[in-house]
C-alpha cells in the first residue's frame, strides 16, 4: 500500500521540537516488561504482546481496519512465547485464547 493513495499532507521537520513517548506507548511498554521475569529476558514479542493487551484506542481500531483478529493474534503471540520458553505454560490452556484485560 502506497502513501500516495490517500490524500495526507507531508511530514514536517521540527529540530526543536521534542517528542515524548504517550501514556498508550508507556502502559503497552508497562505490559510487556510485566511478562518477563528479569529484564534480559525481554524479546521483541514481549513488547507485541503489551501491544496487543490494548482493550481501546489506536491499535485495537487499527487491527479492525485492517482485518486483523485481535484474539487470534495475541493467543499465537502468547504460543510462540511459551512455545520458546519466554513465558510460562497457563494451567488452562484456553487462556491462550483469550486477551489479558488491562
Amino acid at each position: 500500500m502506497s502513501h500516495a493513495a490517500f490524500d495526507l499532507p507531508r511530514p514536517t521537520y521540527a529540530p526543536d521540537r521534542q517528542v515524548g513517548v504517550g501514556a498508550s506507548a508507556k502502559l503497552a511498554l508497562e505490559r510487556g516488561f510485566a511478562s518477563v521475569t528479569r529484564k534480559k529476558d525481554l524479546r521483541p514479542a514481549h513488547v507485541l504482546l503489551g501491544i496487543l493487551q490494548a482493550q481501546v484506542g489506536t491499535v485495537p481500531r487499527a487491527l479492525v481496519l485492517a482485518g486483523v483478529d485481535q484474539a487470534d493474534l495475541t493467543a499465537r503471540v502468547r504460543r510462540t512465547l511459551i512455545g520458546d520458553g519466554e513465558l510460562p505454560t497457563p494451567e488452562n490452556p484456553d487462556d491462550l485464547n483469550s486477551p489479558d484485560e488491562g
